[in-house]
């Protein structure tokens, strides 16, 4: 079962998510408050963050940097209900690999992400 964790500082999105994503077999995390999903999380909790962008406090761009600098293994992707502008990785050259889903985004297309990015394994050195 993949672990997913929602930050989302809108708790009517953060649950519906998680209620469609549970219908198909996730295990889901939702958390409102993006200072209280940074300090809770841990390395190797989660298979997949799915993190809003514009939210008081921390914004998502920050939220990702903190995760990703306790777990750089966990895949990540940016969910905002706001044009893609809020998306310009060139304003955040030290993220240089993200993924960005605009809300409102089905349950589909957010499996579909999901599922896309865990197929994607890292390439493993084998010992010669």
């Amino acid at each position: 079962m993949k672990r997913i964790l929602i930050v989302d500082d809108n708790p009517d999105v953060g649950i519906s998510v998680q209620i469609g994503l549970r219908r198909h077999g996730y295990s889901v995390d939702v958390y409102t408050n993006p200072v209280n999903a940074v300090a809770d999380f841990k390395p190797n909790s989660y298979d997949f963050v799915l993190v809003d962008i514009r939210m008081p406090v921390l914004d998502g761009f920050e939220v990702y940097r903190r995760i990703k600098s306790t777990d750089p293994n966990v895949e990540a992707c940016f969910f905002s209900s706001f044009n893609t502008e809020d998306f310009d990785l060139s304003k955040h050259p030290d993220i240089r690999t993200a993924l960005h889903l605009e809300k409102p985004a089905s349950i589909a297309t957010i499996i579909n992400m999901i599922e896309s990015v865990s197929r994607k394994q890292p390439d493993i050195a084998q010992p010669s």
